[in-house]
């Protein structure tokens, strides 16, 4: 599963690391929550990719109103080709979610603590995802409808080091898979191949602000260790690393 995550790398080094030409107007976020706004990156076909602000919680094209987007900030893995709400998607409109981070829980002491999990080396990676574009009613009726563009994480079975906070993790990509999962006329069998767990080594499990439950806290201090908060002594199975970027 996967309902937080980061995205506080620049604006120069997302374009860089997915070939953009330009990025919508995009601050550094520290906490994303669902339904939010996110920066997307999908590609049409005979199309360089693009990057596009979308509605995270994806609205299948036949949807009558938006709320179907809370319940589906996920599809996992094994049944994208059968749920009716990501068959569709899944073979026509597969998008990269640019993170560099992403939260899970786990109740120590009787509280729930977050943790972040991100690259060992903190640089940026993708979620694999899928996305649909919906006719939805206006909040004003004399507009008419309104197009509403909406996207989902894929999840896979945990990994290793992911296992003991959660038993799902989103399916992390690295850039020399963004073109096979982007690809719009990549067979289903073949992008399938891609929705595997990331390996243990390359990642990095560490403790953060419980301030990160509150999903209107949106602090640079969500993705500090909490050891560099000075919340808790250094916890001794974390590798300190640097997360912030320029």
């Amino acid at each position: 599963m996967c309902a937080r995550y980061s995205l506080h790398a620049s604006n120069a080094i997302v374009a860089k690391l997915f070939d953009l030409r330009d990025i919508p107007d995009w601050e550094p976020k520290f906490n994303i929550a669902p339904t939010s706004s996110v920066l997307t990156v999908i590609r049409k076909a005979n199309s360089p990719a693009e990057a596009r602000l979308m509605r995270w919680g994806l609205i299948p094209h036949w949807a009558k109103d938006k709320s179907i987007g809370q319940r589906l900030i996920n599809a996992r893995a094994d049944s994208l080709h059968e749920k009716t709400a990501f068959r569709s998607a899944f073979a026509k409109r597969r998008c990269l979610i640019p993170a560099d981070g992403f939260y899970e829980w786990r109740t120590e002491n009787g509280k729930k603590q977050p943790y972040r999990i991100s690259r060992r080396d903190g640089r940026p990676f993708a979620f694999a995802g899928l996305w649909e574009s919906a006719s939805l009613p206006a909040l004003l009726p004399e507009r008419g409808d309104e197009m509403l563009e909406s996207c989902t994480i894929v999840t896979t079975q945990a990994n290793g080091l992911v296992a003991p906070y959660h038993d799902r993790m989103p399916v992390l990509l690295d850039k020399e898979q963004f073109a096979d999962w982007l690809d719009p006329n990549q067979a289903e069998s073949e992008a399938a191949r891609l929705l595997v767990p990331y390996g243990d080594e390359g990642l990095v499990v560490e403790p953060v602000n419980p301030k990160v439950g509150n999903p209107r806290y949106e602090d640079p201090d969500c993705v500090l260790p909490l050891a560099e908060t000075g919340l808790m002594s250094a916890s001794p199975h974390v590798e300190k690393q640097s997360t912030l970027w320029d």
